[in-house]
């Protein structure tokens, strides 16, 4: 029987990045395949880089956040 690894907000927010820079290259890709619809495939790959930003800086902000107050809220 293996082991689960240890499921942290780390482990996720890493996850969540890997899967939108995964997506930004496959919206790139459809982009390059179909360029009759590159606006929209590049609106797409911009909506992940965004989305990608928005949870790393979120997570960052709420880490220092809770480490700075002594996670007392």
């Amino acid at each position: 029987m293996s082991e689960q690894p240890t499921m942290t907000a780390a482990t996720i927010i890493r996850f969540c990045t890997d899967l939108e820079a995964r997506s930004v290259a496959f919206y790139e890709a459809l982009a390059a395949r179909f360029p009759e619809h590159d606006a929209v495939f590049q609106g797409m790959a911009r909506d992940c880089v965004k989305s990608s930003t928005q949870v790393t800086r979120t997570y960052q902000e709420t880490v220092t956040d809770a480490l700075e107050t002594g996670y007392s809220f």
